[in-house]
C-alpha cells in the first residue's frame, strides 16, 4: 500500500463522489454497471478501489481482496485518442514501478476501438457473458410491464397487501441488513458469495444511501418489511443495483421494478438489470422480462 500512495493514488472514500461526477460527467457514452459510484462503494469492503489523476482522466486500480489480483478499471473521463495515448504512456510506466500486470476490466464496447488503436500497448481481449449486463430500452422495458401478466400481478400485489412504499434511508440501514441476512444468508452459504459478502455490501451502501446518489425504495405489509430495491442513474441509463423480496407475496417483484421505474427513471433511456453470474435462474428471469441485448465488460490483458 505504501507503494500505491507513493504513486499517487487514495483509497475511495464516500466523500469523493463529487470528484468522481466530475469525470463521469465528461464520458462519450453510457458505463457498465461496476463502474458506477454507488456500486464501488457497495463493493469496497471485497474490492480496495485506490485512484488518482492520469492527464486528463481518472485512473482507478481495484484490488480484488478475495483472490488477490489487482485490475485497471477504464479511465474515466471524455475518450479522445491523442490524450488517451499519452495518458497510457504513463500509466504503463507507472504499473512497472508498481509491477503489476496491465488488466483492464469493464470495459464497455464504445471504448475497445480506443483501446485498440493504442500504439504504446496491445491487448488480449475477452469477456464473460455471465458477467454481461442486461440491458432494455425503456419502450421495451414498458411494454414488458404493461404485459397482461405483469399488470395482473401487479394489481393482484397492490389489492391484497396494500403496500406501504417509502424511500430507503441511512437511518434504517440495520434494518435492511437485518432483512437481508433473513431472507438470504439463512438460505445460503457462504461459499455463493465469490466476489464478497452480500450482507456487508448491503451494509456499505445504506449507511450512506443519500451520500452515493443511488436511491432506493423499502416495501412494507402491515408494518414488516418484505422488500427493498435499490437503483441509480448513470448518463441515460437507470441502473438496478440490489433487490431483496419475500417470494410469499405474489407480484411483489414486478411491484418493486415498476414502482422503481416510475419514481427514478425520469428521463433515462435504458434499463441496466446488471448480470446473472451465471445463475439459471436468474439468467431465465432477466431474459424473459423484457427484449434485450447483453452489454458486455471487456477485459484487456496486456500482450505487448
Amino acid at each position: 500500500m505504501d507503494t500505491i500512495a507513493a504513486c499517487g493514488f487514495r483509497r475511495l472514500t464516500i466523500e469523493d463522489k463529487t470528484w468522481f461526477d466530475s469525470f463521469f460527467l465528461k464520458m462519450n457514452d453510457n458505463w457498465a454497471s461496476t463502474l458506477s459510484f454507488s456500486s464501488m462503494i457497495a463493493w469496497n469492503s471485497s474490492i480496495h478501489i485506490y485512484h488518482r489523476v492520469l492527464g486528463e482522466y481518472l485512473w482507478i486500480l481495484a484490488h480484488d481482496t478475495t483472490c488477490g489480483h489487482w485490475y485497471t478499471i477504464p479511465l474515466l473521463g471524455h475518450y479522445e485518442q491523442e490524450s488517451l495515448e499519452e495518458s497510457m504512456r504513463e500509466l504503463l510506466g507507472q504499473m512497472e514501478k508498481l509491477q503489476l500486470p496491465v488488466h483492464f476490466v469493464s470495459v464497455s464496447g464504445w471504448m475497445l476501438p480506443y483501446y485498440k488503436s493504442l500504439k504504446c500497448v496491445t491487448f488480449q481481449e475477452s469477456y464473460d457473458s455471465k458477467l454481461s449486463d442486461y440491458i432494455y430500452g425503456v419502450d421495451d422495458f414498458i411494454k414488458a410491464g404493461n404485459s397482461q401478466k405483469s399488470r395482473y400481478d401487479y394489481k393482484y400485489f397492490v389489492k391484497n397487501y396494500n403496500p406501504a412504499v417509502f424511500m430507503m434511508d441511512s437511518s434504517n440501514a440495520d434494518r435492511y441488513a437485518d432483512f437481508t441476512a433473513k431472507r438470504f444468508c439463512c438460505s445460503h452459504e457462504c461459499s455463493v458469495c465469490v466476489y464478497g459478502c452480500q450482507l456487508e455490501t448491503i451494509r456499505n451502501i445504506t449507511r450512506v444511501l443519500e451520500m452515493t446518489g443511488a436511491k432506493g425504495i423499502a416495501v412494507y405489509h402491515e408494518g414488516e418489511l418484505i422488500g427493498y430495491e435499490i437503483v441509480s442513474r448513470e448518463k441515460t441509463q437507470l441502473v438496478y443495483h440490489f433487490k431483496e423480496n419475500s417470494r410469499k407475496y405474489r407480484g411483489l417483484g414486478a411491484f418493486l421494478n415498476w414502482k422503481c421505474y416510475e419514481l427514478f427513471g425520469g428521463d433515462a433511456r435504458y434499463i441496466n438489470y446488471t448480470e446473472d453470474m451465471g445463475l439459471e435462474g436468474l439468467k431465465k428471469y432477466k431474459q424473459q422480462l423484457a427484449a434485450y441485448h447483453l452489454s458486455h465488460k471487456y477485459e484487456l490483458l496486456r500482450v505487448r
